[in-house]
């Protein structure tokens, strides 16, 4: 039997991040934001890691946010909101293709 994961995703902004949570089944199980520093974006990793979270999408795959889920684990995926963002293919957090 395969264990059950969430996924999560990002709204990046410049300022404060909105962050929702999702189970396997599709149902949220957390929606919360969290501030550009370093405090808030280690308690997001923190509730990442309680929820079981295996994939997070991301507009943008640099910075701290991206930094932060890259380096608890978890894949991260970017999803560009606009076509002049650049290719929609999944990208690992870095820059790596995978």
């Amino acid at each position: 039997m395969q264990k059950s994961s969430a996924v999560a995703g990002i709204d990046w902004a410049t300022e404060l991040h909105a962050v929702c949570v999702l189970g396997n089944d599709g149902r949220m199980i957390e929606r919360f934001d969290v501030t550009h520093d370093s405090q808030a974006l280690h308690v997001m990793v923190s509730k990442f890691r309680k929820a079981g979270v295996t994939k997070v999408a991301i507009e943008r795959g640099d910075g701290p946010v991206a930094e932060g889920i890259d380096r608890c684990g978890v894949r991260g995926v970017r999803c560009p909101v606009a076509p002049d963002q650049g290719p929609t293919d999944p990208l690992r957090i870095g820059g790596e293709q995978g």
